[in-house]
């Protein structure tokens, strides 16, 4: 069941939408972040009136997305020029998720300064090797994710940093918001290059900030970058980066990362 599988198998029943928590799309006991967050937007979109562009999503993994999963949003302010939906997943009645969004369109400004263009590596389809992924999360077999630059995870590396190539798998679920903040927690934490041996890991908090009103990308494509500049006392720390095909970063992100091991 693809993403976009997913999304066509919920289901509204009157303040609230119901979601699916397939096994294959499970990281240990829950649903993966970028799924969960994916969800909370669709739940904001379908149960508030909120229209404009999403410009950023402040996440929150309150514990584990397992089963009997449901949504609910609500419409905290609708300005001039922006507006702030809260929406939560629940888990059998358990919170398991709540993000704060902020929608608004693009508007004319004094100020013009463009993001920094996306570092210089090879497109996907000039790199052989592909990311394994048979012993990676079960969702991960979910996309293709293909090395840019960067450490390895588990390699003992005091280089804190990924840069990978990420798409879904399937071409249906490649295009759009949902689509693109699904596909952002995809990066393992940075500071796994600094690990010399597999240990649990639990995303905790999650800042989303897109750059764009309309993310768009050849082929579904999208480079991901993760910079750690912080990892001790079982938590680390990180700065996350997402560029398209034709070089413009997209969106910027933070994430708190809780690391048992």
């Amino acid at each position: 069941m693809h993403f976009a599988n997913l999304i066509a198998a919920s289901r509204r029943e009157d303040d609230a939408v119901h979601y699916p928590s397939p096994d294959e799309w499970k990281q240990g006991r829950t649903l993966y972040g970028g799924v969960s967050a994916a969800y909370c937007l669709h739940a904001a979109r379908t149960l508030t009136d909120e229209k404009r562009a999403l410009r950023s999503a402040m996440v929150s993994f309150v514990g584990p997305c397992i089963e009997d999963v449901t949504g609910t949003a609500a419409q905290l302010r609708s300005g001039r020029t922006a507006g702030t939906v809260r929406a939560e997943l629940s888990s059998s009645g358990t919170p398991c998720t709540e993000v704060l969004f902020t929608f608004s369109d693009m508007r004319e400004s004094t100020l013009n300064h463009k993001a920094t263009k996306r570092p210089d590596v090879p497109m996907p389809d000039e790199i052989d090797f592909r990311i394994p992924t048979d012993r990676l999360p079960g969702f991960a077999k979910m996309f293709e994710s293909v090395p840019a630059g960067g450490g390895i995870p588990m390699s003992g590396s005091d280089d804190l940093h990924l840069l990978w190539w990420a798409r879904h798998k399937a071409p249906e679920a490649r295009d759009g918001e949902l689509s693109l903040l699904a596909l952002g927690d995809i990066l393992p934490p940075a500071a796994m290059t600094h690990m010399k041996e597999r240990a649990p890991i639990s995303s905790m908090t999650w800042i989303f900030n897109m750059l764009v009103d309309t993310p768009t990308t050849e082929d579904g494509w999208w480079l991901m970058e993760a910079k750690g500049f912080n990892a001790e006392g079982g938590f680390s720390s990180q700065d996350m980066t997402i560029w398209n095909t034709q070089g413009d970063m997209v969106a910027k992100g933070a994430q708190m990362v809780a690391i048992f091991g």
